[in-house]
């Protein structure tokens, strides 16, 4: 479940490269009880990974120049997220954790830009 949730909250940038169909692909062929736990929760595991580079991949032109910038792109997303209906309030706080994740990361790299780290 961690792996589709984390799919749709990152989907707007990466669909193109590993779309809905893709995901339940994987899932199919990997992920079912025919593997061992250990197997699964290491594809798993390994399949967040892989969305996380396609996303990193997928914006590179849209580079962060400051601590607005990553606080204006985190406010972005959290909206999209608010706009889409989910039944489960548990996913939309499992986006919501993904997405603040992702900001604290975008602002370590707006401040390793920046020189700021020693």
């Amino acid at each position: 479940m961690d792996c589709e949730l984390l799919w749709i909250a990152l989907a707007p940038a990466i669909d193109s490269e590993f779309s809905k169909d893709d995901l339940q692909s994987f899932f199919q062929a990997y992920l079912t009880d025919h593997h061992p736990l250990d197997a699964i929760q290491q594809r798993a595991k390994n399949l967040k990974s892989l969305l996380r580079k396609l996303y990193r991949e997928a914006e590179p032109e849209q580079k962060l120049r400051s601590v607005r910038d990553a606080v204006e792109r985190f406010e972005q997303a959290k909206a999209d997220v608010a706009g889409v209906q989910l039944s489960d309030p548990h996913v939309r706080e499992y986006l919501e954790i993904e997405l603040e994740d992702m900001m604290h990361r975008h602002l370590e790299q707006v401040i390793q830009q920046m020189g700021m780290t020693s």
